[in-house]
């Protein structure tokens, strides 16, 4: 075969991060046979094995039938492009690499210390990290959900929204966390009698005022703004 028969392709696995190899594979391999190739390579079972293929950032496709080729799943633009950038994504749905446990009792793999492994550029954390994916997305939708809005202060007059409920007027009295749930809370006085505390929850005070006139709702449901006192009168025509 020449060259061009040939794909030069990444080796991750998702089990370990410490594992990453450049390989060259006939493109007309049966994925069978590439399994096969891969169990030696990874310590996954070829009988367990599922494979992702990644084209640069892009996802194209997971490798499911034996029996069919490996260029049957490319496109030939990416078949023929000089630079290919394929990355195989090697994993078990039964999770560790137990090939190597099982038969061996060792972990054959490249031991790097933790500050060198997140050096590396070409790892599959860096893959993770790249595209935010695992406990990378976790950390961000987390460091989203608890930043405290520079729009939203205490002793602004604001109007609740909640579905199933009436609108409600009141003043924010607390922005921030809270014991009874993760996120951020807004904790609002309201104008009437139509909240479920008194600015205390299980205990623990966040802000003062008479029962049944305090609540906790989400920033997605409050509007900042210069509302006015709603007559209890208008508040019963909405229930």
């Amino acid at each position: 075969m020449n060259d061009s028969s040939y794909l030069s392709v990444k080796v991750t696995t998702e089990n370990d991060a410490d594992f990453f190899y450049e390989k060259r594979y006939p493109s007309n391999i049966a994925i069978g046979d590439l399994k096969a190739k891969l169990e030696l390579v990874t310590g996954v079972l070829a009988s367990e094995m599922k494979i992702d293929v990644y084209h640069g950032d892009e996802k194209l496709c997971t490798l499911l039938d034996d029996n069919r080729s490996l260029n049957s799943y490319l496109t030939a633009d990416i078949v023929s492009d000089k630079d290919k950038d394929i990355h195989l994504l090697v994993y078990s749905p039964y999770g560790k690499n137990r090939r190597f446990e099982e038969e061996f009792g060792i972990e054959d793999r490249f031991k790097l210390t933790e500050e060198e492994y997140e050096k590396r550029v070409d790892s599959l954390l860096a893959f993770k990290m790249k595209r935010k994916l695992g406990r990378f997305a976790e950390v961000k939708n987390k460091i989203i959900e608890e930043t405290v809005p520079n729009d939203v202060k205490v002793g602004q007059r604001c109007r609740v929204r909640v579905k199933g409920n009436p609108t409600r007027t009141g003043t924010v009295m607390y922005v921030g966390k809270t014991n009874f749930k993760p996120g951020i809370w807004v904790g609002v006085r309201y104008d009437e009698p139509l909240g479920k505390n008194d600015g205390s929850v299980d205990g623990v005070r966040y802000f003062e005022c008479q029962p049944k006139y305090g609540g906790f709702v989400r920033l997605a449901d409050i509007e900042i703004g210069d509302f006015m006192e709603q007559e209890m009168d208008e508040l019963l025509e909405e229930l």
